[in-house]
């Protein structure tokens, strides 16, 4: 059924007339795209530089190992967030939800502006403490940089998403990142239409544009308004009430995945591939979150309990199934990394 919250006469669809299962794989599968389509980000930035020789292959490679680790905090940030305002729109409290998402949006921004301000700062003595060679080095700091530049709108782009997906809005940006991260990436790396030729700069640049569109998208997309949230402008000031109830739901979350983050640079190639398991986990996870948080604050414990142990079902047999997969053809998988 459909709760209509009368505010603005806005109708949310915070409890659709579908089966548990169906509400669940709706909410799953474009968040495990997200989670999968920014992995390709860095898949394809590597394989467009591959050409280009050992140096920029390897640069390109690390520099990414960087960028995820700042990814990783913006998604330990929106895990709170999905969370947070799922309760609240199940609860029908649309004014704390867009104080959730307003506060998040804030925090994430801010987030990305120390991320970009410590990549600045610290590019060069990262990568060598990746044991990276110096001309890698030069050139991985290099990437790092511009890729960095984008990180206040990663921050909006990722905490944005977990914003709809709260709401059940599963309509997500990433596909958009990708597109313009492969095409502002091909064009500057090879010096098309007269262009000159950035080398593995140019796949930097990509990513940085494909990042920075999607954050100023997704923010455009909550400026207008989307399943009962809107963006306003007003009382910009953190309320540490409301980030300290993000943060104690998702700060847990960001250290177990920049745990997770951290031993997979050790071993960047092979565990990049296994990393791809993990991400229909993610995706089951950010819709389990927003459903029992829809449920519970609906009053509805049962729903609530009944729709984890669904979404825990699931996202067990379509991992068994991937994993089943890496055991079989785990080639097929490497040959792309």
């Amino acid at each position: 059924m459909i709760l209509a919250q009368k505010c603005g006469c806005v109708k949310l669809p915070v409890l659709p007339g579908e089966s548990l299962r169906r509400q669940v794989v709706r909410l799953a599968v474009p968040a495990m795209g997200e989670r999968i389509l920014t992995m390709t980000v860095s898949i394809v930035d590597t394989m467009l530089v591959g050409h280009l020789g050992a140096v920029a292959l390897a640069a390109a490679s690390l520099a990414n190992e960087w960028m995820f680790v700042a990814i990783v905090l913006f998604w330990a940030l929106s895990t709170g967030t999905t969370a947070l305002v799922a309760r609240s729109v199940g609860e029908r409290d649309l004014d704390t939800a867009n104080r959730a998402m307003r506060q998040s949006l804030l925090v994430g921004a801010l987030m990305g502006l120390v991320a970009t301000a410590l990549a600045l700062a610290l590019a060069r003595p990262a990568l060598a403490l990746m044991g990276a060679e110096p001309d890698v080095v030069e050139s991985g700091a290099q990437y790092l940089r511009i890729v960095a530049l984008a990180f206040p709108f990663a921050g909006l782009l990722y905490v944005g998403n977990a914003c709809l997906y709260g709401a059940g809005d599963t309509r997500a940006v990433m596909a958009l990142v990708n597109l313009l991260n492969v095409g502002v990436a091909w064009v500057a790396i090879n010096g098309l239409w007269g262009l000159p030729a950035l080398g593995v700069l140019g796949s930097a640049l990509g990513a940085a544009v494909g990042q920075g569109a999607g954050g100023l998208f997704v923010t455009w997309m909550l400026f207008r308004g989307r399943s009962g949230l809107r963006l306003r402008v007003t009382n910009l000031r953190v309320d540490w009430h409301i980030v300290r109830r993000v943060l104690r739901i998702g700060l847990p979350a960001g250290v177990e995945q920049m745990s997770w983050r951290l031993g997979m640079m050790v071993f960047v190639r092979a565990l990049r591939a296994e990393s791809l398991s993990y991400m229909p986990g993610f995706g089951f996870a950010v819709a389990g979150t927003a459903l029992v948080g829809q449920y519970l604050g609906a009053q509805d414990p049962h729903r609530a309990e009944k729709t984890g142990y669904i979404t825990y079902q699931i996202a067990a047999l379509v991992m068994s199934a991937v994993g089943l997969a890496f055991i079989l053809v785990p080639h097929v998988f490497i040959q792309f990394l």
